[in-house]
């Protein structure tokens, strides 16, 4: 049964009970013609059909879901697969547990910051700045990230130069390690990068206005290609 459909990915119920519901699908189509489309699974609590909530009363209601594409490093032989695992050790926690083991990571990722003397005000917006930084990048992804990041859909998501040049240097500095997995996104694009210089009659690296997954220019702006006095 199809139960989510966009202009970009479908999904389609493939099993429920009375706890949970999984679907599977995938994107439309592939980002570049060397590459293949996304497969998507998500399985998710069902709420029950009645709750009663005492007078005067509040009832907390928790509906655990887990997600996961073929963009991630899949744990085992299927997207389907990883999310009923995941699923079931999830709803399987003593409840609050995985709020808990959260905000401690979280906690753990936010230790030190920056002080400005005499500006408090200041010193909020920068260290906000750099929550919003560390909101959107990991050690393990090996990508850039996008100018926005996680708080917005500036640019689409795509990577883009603004990475490099205004964001890394920031990670460089607090995060090292998490600065060395999101440079590693150009180097394992450098092949896509050097074919492009190839085709504008240069040698080297030209690497895309936007990119994402595949290293190829995703850019919606068609004097995009043309663009190559940011990034060498």
């Amino acid at each position: 049964r199809l139960v989510r459909e966009s202009d970009d990915f479908s999904l389609h119920v493939v099993s429920q009970d009375e706890n949970k519901t999984c679907l599977e699908g995938s994107t439309h189509e592939s980002e570049s013609p060397e590459t293949s489309a996304v497969s998507i699974a998500l399985c998710r609590s069902n709420p029950k059909e009645v709750y009663v909530v005492p007078r005067h009363g509040m009832t907390h209601l928790v509906f655990p879901s887990t997600i996961w594409t073929t963009l991630d490093a899949l744990p085992g032989p299927s997207v389907l697969d990883v999310v009923k695992e995941q699923h079931n050790l999830l709803v399987a926690m003593p409840r609050d547990t995985f709020k808990i083991l959260h905000l401690h990571a979280m906690e753990e990722l936010a230790q030190g910051g920056i002080d400005v003397e005499g500006n408090i005000e200041l010193a909020k917006t920068i260290n906000a700045s750099m929550w919003g930084i560390l909101s959107s990048f990991r050690e393990d992804r090996g990508s850039p990230g996008s100018p926005g990041g996680l708080a917005g859909d500036c640019y689409g998501g795509h990577a883009f130069w603004d990475a490099e040049q205004i964001i890394w240097p920031n990670l460089l500095m607090f995060h090292p390690d998490i600065a060395k997995d999101a440079l590693q996104y150009r180097f394992h694009s450098q092949r896509v990068a050097r074919k492009n210089a190839a085709q504008a009659g240069k040698v080297g690296l030209k690497f895309p206005w936007e990119s994402a997954v595949s290293g190829f220019e995703v850019s919606p702006w068609r004097p995009a290609a043309r663009e190559i006095h940011v990034n060498g």
